[in-house]
């Protein structure tokens, strides 16, 4: 059961990759029509989808992968882990080597490669070798969620900004949405290897989309290891930075392990599991909504505020709410509701703290992501281990904590700055 529990772990790791988005180039003066900004914008969501599915496909499969290769469903789960540990290091490094190049061309050239990785695995007869194709799909993903959200952000305004990047982002809520029954539904009816392949076909098709509707730009500034340090020692954009991991940590805490606290903690019955997960997912939709309406309206920093006092309070009450079922999933959905708000505004706020470097902090922001989900997940297995299920929320609520804390700091010395 635990095995079979921990495999939803993965679902919310690529919720997170909203804020794996890299640089805007602000010195793009020619505007498209409204019509074709939107149309340029459904398709990066597009890209943003793939990236979704084909990463959340082994979450579906897990079953018959297991039984196919050999091994534990807990294993085929930790293929997700190589994902996010190989995307956590290559997304910055990517901007060091290639951040200087067309965005178009590299979101493309990523989402050939995730393909390529896709069909590897599809052909794939041990364990090891899915591995290699996961590896090689998370070098693709490195490019495709960061210049997915660098595209976007460069399509329109500054003003607007906030809601082109949670437009874009909608896609891989979306596929949080749809991406797990669906391949569990068709790997039941053709196999797990050809929703692979099928997979692999959606994403040729969506780089071919990107070629025809997505405009050419460029990042300003070229990224070296020095820019990296620089960043990760600013009082500023450290702190800045920090948000993402501990937010994503504190998710985690609790979320690593949410099916097994879900049936120990408030007795959900295991076959009601997927409606709540569903309603997770429909409820970051939901806060990506309210993210693309309010973010230009409040402005980010104080929906930053409210994303992340709210999913605070929401954690803080978890342990205390009534031991129904139909309670705790309505808890899920307004926990995902506010922790995805978090992450357009977040955007928003790194690409207009520093332009210029734009595309490292947004490539760095898509690291700490994945540092996050793998920080809290390591503490929700030992806490669960130590203390059991029902002192998860707690640990999430030390680590959101954390995440207020530098946020406060970071506000405080951006005014700092802004005074001096």
């Amino acid at each position: 059961m635990r095995n079979r529990l921990s495999v939803h772990v993965t679902f919310v790791a690529f919720q997170s990759t909203v804020l794996s988005s890299p640089a805007v180039s602000f010195d793009d003066t020619s505007r498209k029509h409204p019509a074709e900004e939107l149309r340029s914008l459904v398709v990066l969501g597009g890209a943003y989808f793939s990236l979704g599915v084909g990463s959340l496909s082994v979450v579906g499969l897990v079953l018959p992968m297991a039984a196919d290769l050999v091994v534990s469903p807990g294993t085929i789960a930790f293929l997700v882990t190589v994902f996010a540990l190989t995307y956590a290091l290559a997304a910055p490094l990517a901007q060091v080597y290639f951040g200087q190049q067309d965005r178009r061309r590299l979101l493309m050239a990523g989402l050939f490669a995730m393909a390529i990785g896709l069909l590897f695995c599809a052909v794939s007869t041990s364990y090891f070798m899915v591995s290699v194709g996961r590896t090689l799909m998370a070098f693709g993903a490195a490019f495709v969620g960061p210049m997915t959200a660098a595209a976007a952000a460069s399509l329109v305004p500054a003003a607007r900004r906030g809601s082109a990047l949670a437009i874009a982002f909608s896609g891989l809520t979306l596929a949080t949405v749809v991406g797990v029954p669906l391949s569990n539904w068709l790997g039941d009816i053709i196999g797990w290897r050809w929703v692979m392949v099928a997979i692999a076909a959606l994403v040729v098709v969506e780089a071919g989309l990107v070629r025809s509707f997505v405009p050419s730009s460029r990042a300003p500034n070229a990224v070296n290891f020095a820019s990296i340090v620089n960043v990760l020692s600013d009082r500023l954009l450290a702190p800045t930075l920090s948000v993402t991991l501990f937010q994503l940590g504190g998710q985690f805490c609790t979320y690593a392990l949410i099916g097994i606290y879900l049936v120990e903690v408030f007795n959900v019955a295991p076959a009601t599991l997927p409606i709540a997960l569903l309603l997770y997912g429909l409820g970051g939709i939901t806060g990506n909504i309210l993210a693309a309406k309010l973010t230009d309206r409040l402005g980010y920093d104080r929906m930053i505020w409210i994303s992340l006092i709210g999913l605070g309070i929401v954690m803080a009450c978890i342990p205390y709410l009534p031991k129904i079922s139909a309670v705790a999933i309505g808890a899920m959905f307004v926990w995902s509701c506010m922790g995805l708000m978090l992450f357009a505004p977040q955007q928003t706020r790194l690409v207009t703290l520093d332009g210029p470097r734009s595309n490292l902090l947004l490539a760095l922001n898509s690291s700490f992501v994945y540092l996050g989900i793998a920080g809290g997940s390591a503490v929700s297995g030992i806490v669960y281990q130590a203390a059991g299920a029902t002192s998860l929320p707690l640990f999430s609520v030390a680590f959101i904590g954390l995440a207020i804390a530098m946020f406060w700091l970071s506000r405080t010395v951006e005014k700092r700055r802004g005074a001096g």
